[in-house]
């Protein structure tokens, strides 16, 4: 069955966030959390895994806060934390005791503390390139990260800002 974004979307109040998700399939929950780069969303990230993983699982792609049509917070917390917590609520309100995760980079890290904090509520995880932890022999925050975090900081994304984050990320310029 081909899915579409806008066939699967769908909204939670979970805590004082209010999430964007898409859900396919039925059977034990997976949930699937993107990265962290420009215009990351759950869909974006997982759209061409989700005709084969949702003939076995009810998936759900998550738009993380900050993300997506999720809404734009800050935390006041540590990011892994409040999203994990993000998660959380919204398992609650969605009625899932238990799931099985999915993270890439970003999503990743958020699947660690997830698991760290809440480690009966995590099923099987899936880790690809987990992002987030603090390198220990190289200065922290990277360039790359500087530029990846501020893309969405004021005024929000532009096409300067792709510059530049591309601009550190590339390389060899030739």
């Amino acid at each position: 069955m081909a899915f579409t974004e806008e066939g699967t979307s769908k909204f939670v109040q979970a805590g004082d966030v209010k999430v964007h998700y898409n859900e396919a399939g039925e059977g034990e929950t997976l949930i699937l959390i993107h990265g962290g780069g420009p215009g990351a969303t759950g869909w974006s990230n997982y759209q061409r895994n989700i005709d084969a993983l949702s003939k076995h699982f009810r998936c759900i792609l998550i738009d993380l806060p900050g993300y997506g049509k999720t809404d734009k917070v800050r935390p006041d917390t540590g990011l892994f934390a409040f999203f994990a917590k993000t998660i959380r609520d919204m398992l609650d309100e969605l009625k899932i005791d238990k799931a099985h995760f999915i993270g890439n980079s970003l999503g990743g890290g958020t699947t660690l503390k997830f698991a760290l904090d809440y480690p009966d509520r995590a099923g099987n995880l899936v880790l690809m390139g987990p992002g987030g932890s603090v390198p220990m022999f190289t200065p922290w925050p990277s360039e790359g990260i500087k530029h990846l975090f501020s893309y969405y900081e004021g005024d929000g994304p532009s096409m300067q800002k792709l510059k530049n984050f591309i601009d550190v990320m590339v390389v060899d310029k030739t």
